[in-house]
């Protein structure tokens, strides 16, 4: 999985893999938020850590100090209902695990690719490829993991989300950068032929060489 979205995407830091855990589950692999972050813990500094360095980050709900991620992500109360064809977080969860795809020791429920507008748009049209449907946002421009998270766990669609400004004030996100997110279950199928995309003329590098000709 990791190596189709290297080879054709060539994002410059590691996919991320997140998962929503309840029941006690979380592994102790990882590294603690708290003990890395100290007592400001943020989801986005966790997904930094992981993308950036390649650490497990175990983030348990009571590390959890950011409030306007809160505000949009409720995450110490999920119980929504699902959209059709979603799915539903019963209950209070324990925490999140956080790491690079390639090292992840779970199944993820989302996987998360920083990029800039061009590799994203290969991702949004193997999107469309395989889902005969456009890929659709919604923006907020403040607490972006409550789309990259909870909202895109319960709507089960893929979504291309802007930073918000605690993203680039604690986690090292460029200016540049967006990012793709997916439900796990969905990735083989976006990967399973996604370097057809990038046959004939359609690719991510354009050679605006040729174009100098017509002037």
């Amino acid at each position: 999985m990791y190596k189709a979205i290297d080879e054709n995407i060539c994002p410059a830091t590691f996919p991320v893999a997140v998962k929503l855990v309840k029941d006690g589950c979380l592994s102790s692999s990882g590294k603690r938020a708290g003990a890395v972050f100290g007592s400001s813990s943020r989801i986005c500094q966790a997904v930094s850590a992981a993308r950036f360095h390649g650490w497990t980050i175990v983030f348990p709900i009571d590390d959890y100090t950011c409030p306007v991620s809160l505000l949009s992500c409720p995450i110490l109360h999920l119980a929504e209902e699902p959209e059709s064809g979603g799915r539903a977080i019963p209950g209070k969860i324990d925490g999140v695990l956080i790491a690079p795809l390639h090292k992840a020791e779970f199944a993820p429920d989302i996987v998360v690719i920083y990029g800039n507008p061009g590799q994203l748009a290969r991702l949004v049209q193997r999107a469309l490829y395989e889902e005969k449907s456009e890929v659709s946002s919604e923006f907020m421009g403040t607490g972006p993991c409550g789309g990259e998270i909870v909202f895109l766990f319960t709507k089960q669609k893929y979504s291309v989300t802007i930073p918000g400004n605690g993203e680039r004030a604690y986690s090292m996100i460029g200016n540049e950068e967006m990012y793709f997110a997916a439900p796990g279950g969905r990735i083989p199928n976006l990967l399973r032929s996604i370097s057809r995309t990038g046959d004939g003329f359609q690719d991510f590098q354009v050679n605006l060489a040729g174009l100098y000709k017509v002037f």
